[in-house]
This record gives C-alpha cells, sequence and structure tokens, in this order.
C-alpha cells in the first residue's frame, strides 16, 4: 500500500529549521504513530517507514553538515533506546506479520546507521554517538519482539559493510541480513556504458543505427538519459508495472530492436520508464547475451495524494550473466539540474532498497573531482561516506566538444574488484560523452 497520509504529514514537520527540543518532540510523535500502524494498518507500515527515513536523509543530511547529523543522530538514538523497551511498541511488532515489521525496523535502522556514520565526521560527535548503536538497538528490538536476535538477524561481511540492510526468506522465515559478503567465485566482466542522449524522436533513428547499435555490440549494458523515443523500427513487447519503495506504480515499457536478418538474428532489448515527459526519459539497451530477471524503479519521492509520481525515477534492471548464480542490478539515472542536489539522497535510497550489488550509471548534473581553482564547486558528493565506491570517467564529459565537466560517471557497490575509470567515447551527436565501464563480478 501507499505511504499513509497522517504518516506523510507529520514527516512533513520535521524541518531543519526546528530547535532540538522541538526536533525530538516531532520525532518521537512521528516515530509513534509510525509504529501505531503496525496495529491499525500493517500493509501501509513498510512503505511509510520507507518515507520516513527518504524524509530525515531529504531534509537532514548534507555533505558537510556533520554536526546537525549528529544531533539528529543523538536524537534519534535516545527516542529509540526508550520505544525499543515499550511494552506497547513490541506488542505493535508482534501484531503485524514479521515481514512487515522487520521491513519497519530496517527502514529505521537504515537512517539511524546512515546519520550516526556522518555525524561521526563532526568535531562533538564522537563523544556522543557510537558507531554501533544502530545495530544495538535493532537486536534489542528483534530480541523482545521475537526472542534472540540471532534467528532474525544475520550478519555479513565487516562493519564498513553495515550500511547494507534487507530482507531475505533462506526457506525457514524471513530475516534481516546485515552487511555484504564479496563473492569468492571466478569473477565475471561486466561492460556498461552510459550516454545521455540529448532527446530523440521517432523519426530519429540514425541516433540508434549510427550512435548506439556499434556500442551495444561492444556492451552488455547502455543506460540511456534523455532518451525520447525508441527507434521506429523497435517493437512493443509489453506494459509492465512496476511499483517503487514507496508503493507508487510506475509504468515501464519494453521494446524489441531487431536490426539483423533471417540468417543473422541481431536482437537487442529496450526498457523506457514513462515520466510524461519524453525527452527527459531513462531506459535501458540490454544485449541478448544478457538475462533480465526483473525490473526496478526508484523514486525520489513519493506519489502525491493527487497520484503524480516523482519526476525523475531511477530505473533499474535486475540482470545475470553466464557464469553468475545470482543476479546483480544495473540502474539509469538523470540527476536534476542545477548541480544535481538529488544526487546523494538518490544514492542512499538505491543503498537501502537494492537487494543485489548494483551498479548506478547516469547523467549526475555534478562533477566529483577534488576541487581546484577552475572547479572549486566540485567535490566527491557521496554521504554517509563508503556506502558506494565512485568510478570516475578518464576525462571531462560535457560539454561534448571540448569537455570540460566530469557528469556522466558511475557508482557500484559490493562488486568482486575495484573498477577502473570510464573510458570517454567519442564526439557523438549529443551534448554528452559516452562512458564506457568494465566491472567485474562475483558471486
Amino acid at each position: 500500500m501507499p505511504v499513509n497520509f497522517r504518516i506523510r504529514w507529520g514527516a512533513g514537520l520535521l524541518l531543519r529549521s526546528l530547535s532540538d527540543t522541538e526536533f525530538n518532540a516531532e520525532l518521537e510523535r512521528l516515530f509513534r504513530e509510525l509504529f501505531q500502524l503496525l496495529t491499525t494498518a500493517p500493509t501501509d507500515a513498510p512503505h511509510s517507514a520507507a518515507y520516513v527515513s527518504y524524509h530525515i536523509s531529504s531534509e537532514f543530511m548534507r555533505s558537510s553538515n556533520w554536526g546537525e547529523q549528529a544531533d539528529a543522530a543523538h536524537g534519534l538514538t535516545t527516542l529509540l533506546q526508550r520505544l525499543y523497551n515499550e511494552p506497547g511498541i513490541i506488542a505493535g511488532l508482534q501484531s503485524a506479520s514479521r515481514e512487515q515489521s522487520l521491513a519497519v525496523l530496517l527502514r529505521v535502522y537504515n537512517i539511524h546507521h546512515a546519520l550516526i556514520m556522518s555525524g561521526l565526521r563532526s568535531d562533538h560527535g564522537p563523544q556522543r554517538l557510537d558507531p554501533s548503536d544502530a545495530l544495538r538497538l535493532l537486536r534489542i528490538a528483534v530480541t523482545a519482539a521475537w526472542g534472540p536476535w540471532r534467528a532474525s538477524i544475520e550478519l555479513r561481511g565487516s562493519i564498513t559493510r553495515y550500511h547494507r540492510a534487507r530482507l531475505h526468506d533462506p526457506g525457514t522465515g524471513v530475516q534481516a541480513i546485515i552487511g555484504w559478503q564479496r563473492g569468492r567465485n571466478p569473477p565475471v566482466q561486466l561492460r556498461a556504458a552510459t550516454f545521455n542522449m540529448q532527446g530523440t524522436s521517432a523519426t530519429q533513428t540514425d541516433k540508434f543505427r549510427v550512435h548506439l547499435l556499434h556500442r551495444i555490440r561492444q556492451h552488455h549494458v547502455i543506460a540511456l538519459q534523455e532518451a525520447g523515443e525508441p527507434p521506429t523500427s523497435a517493437r512493443h513487447e509489453a506494459q509492465l508495472s512496476v511499483s517503487d519503495q514507496f508503493g507508487g506504480a510506475h509504468e515501464v515499457n519494453r521494446w524489441r530492436w531487431e536490426v539483423g536478418t533471417s540468417g543473422r538474428p541481431e536482437n537487442y532489448m529496450l526498457y523506457y520508464v514513462e515520466v510524461g515527459r519524453q525527452r527527459v526519459r531513462v531506459a535501458m539497451m540490454v544485449n541478448s547475451d544478457v538475462s533480465v530477471t526483473g525490473v526496478t524503479v526508484v523514486a525520489d519521492g513519493a506519489q502525491s495524494p493527487s497520484g503524480l509520481l516523482s519526476p525523475r525515477p531511477v530505473l533499474g534492471l535486475r540482470i545475470r550473466l553466464p557464469g553468475l548464480r545470482t543476479d546483480m542490478t544495473v540502474y539509469s539515472f538523470h540527476a536534476i539540474s542545477g548541480g544535481g542536489p538529488n544526487s546523494p539522497r538518490v544514492l542512499r535510497e538505491l543503498v537501502w532498497h537494492t537487494a543485489t550489488p548494483f551498479i548506478l550509471l547516469g547523467d549526475f548534473n555534478r562533477d566529483p573531482r577534488e576541487p581546484t581553482p577552475d572547479h572549486p564547486d566540485s567535490r566527491n558528493w557521496i554521504t554517509p561516506q563508503g556506502i558506494a565506491q565512485l568510478v570516475l570517467a578518464q576525462g571531462p564529459t560535457h560539454p561534448s566538444n571540448r569537455p570540460v565537466y566530469m557528469l556522466n560517471y558511475s557508482l557500484t557497490s559490493d562488486l568482486a574488484q575495484p573498477p577502473e575509470p570510464g573510458q570517454v567515447l567519442d564526439l557523438m551527436d549529443s551534448d554528452h560523452r559516452m562512458v564506457s565501464f568494465n566491472f567485474m563480478l562475483s558471486d
């Protein structure tokens, strides 16, 4: 179910402008209403919890306001220490299904852990915060609701990977998995690229034939931004309804592009997420040797009460390559203009709502390199540090003629090996350069 109206309204009252006393009071009211949903409307609770974590992430997490984040983390720690020891809260966890209750607890864990890790970078953070508090309090809640926590929580990998949290059912009941452990099997190469096409109309098949056809022959996947219309020769195969992390339904259309002959067939798949404005659509182009096992949409904001969806969703494909037994997810993202201010919060949403290793490719509209006198506003914008690995291009990518800014690159999580910088390809009919990457995957 979509986000509960009262939770959405209450989250909107939680603002950076509040005093510490006002913040703590609004935070407690909001979290009590959230946990009450597990009793009154349990199907709404997971999506509503996802929205609460999204709102706090969007409102309170910036690239350098570590002191504010430390204060918010301390307030949340103090609140959860009380709530997770209250019989009424524990009874609410027990009243819903374990899957629903664990989903709510993990969304609370996500934002709590993120605020702590960023807050620890402030001057007073180490004196007020403990990096293990988010996990410690999660264990307290789980133990109070269902007994020994090890029956409900599995820890994987080192503590540096504990920003990853997901639900899993091994066949004995739903568990929460915290962390990630990289695969030990021989790695498999994934060739992927990202390209802002600067729009294309239904009559401009040449952009696909001239610029993309020979590139997709060299890659498994190409992430497209400003993808416009698919080529006129592509055949529509399916219209999919894909729910985002807040329960909003997005239309994704799948097309088959056949460019070979009967004797030498050559087929590619195109996936488009509809956003109402054709030019700014994001899409994915997939080679025939890739198995697509699922389609994912991660939204930058919940569906409005009037039914409007967020304008820049992220399109993801769960794929499997020959030689791998498990899936990974590749995303295409186009940040909003004006410096891509939504990029950090969207990255956090991907980390929190992706159950596989992932690769995020896109046009981020912000330069991630270290600042220089010529580019004083560029910087690594990942917050908290370490939740994903930045993979730069080998050089600037925008504008396409004599590029100056690096706007097109990649972010990854839990790959087999650290990737090399992406190759900036030749000038094409766009204001951005295409960037090509080689990623190593393992399971």
